[in-house]
């Protein structure tokens, strides 16, 4: 839920997986006013809340990006944090009070690497998790694009399925 925001700045952007634009917002693109979505994955099926505009995604994992302009001041960034405290994300799961559909679990790390920033984390992984983690989020998470479905074949050749365990 994007909540009013008046005369603030600010900019607001939504991509699927696959970096594919799904919604992009702001100040001034008419925003301001406050606006509510549901964001849904390809297997979603429902009912649209009262008042929600639905954006449909490709990918189950879905990347959001907001900026609010600032002054820097102590008294402004108050004011910017107290807007951050306003706006809402609630998984669909809790909005119908029913469990998660499960995935195929991704691929186990090490304890010690959770602690670790993404880049420090790709940096710390074998070849064969790397390409374990492209399999496991290229699957039912993020199924191909019709573009590239004819890579699927070439990729399969190396060992690279969607959705599959990757073997090398």
């Amino acid at each position: 839920t994007e909540p009013p925001m008046g005369r603030r700045f600010y900019l607001l952007s939504l991509h699927s997986q696959w970096m594919l634009p799904l919604h992009v917002g702001g100040s001034s693109l008419g925003g301001g006013r406050g606006q509510r979505w549901l964001v849904a994955g390809p297997e979603w099926q429902g009912t649209l809340p009262p008042g929600a505009t639905l954006l449909r995604s490709p990918t189950r994992h879905v990347l959001v990006s907001l900026g609010i302009q600032t002054s820097g001041s102590a008294a402004d960034l108050r004011a910017v944090q107290a807007l951050q405290q306003r706006w809402r994300l609630v998984p669909q799961t809790q909005r119908v009070r029913q469990a998660p559909a499960e995935l195929v679990g991704p691929p186990t790390l090490p304890a010690e690497l959770n602690e670790r920033t993404p880049q420090q984390l790709v940096a710390a992984m074998d070849t064969a998790t790397v390409f374990q983690w492209i399999a496991h989020l290229s699957g039912s998470a993020a199924p191909p694009l019709a573009a590239d479905e004819a890579l699927l074949p070439r990729l399969a050749e190396i060992g690279l399925a969607p959705g599959q365990h990757f073997r090398m």
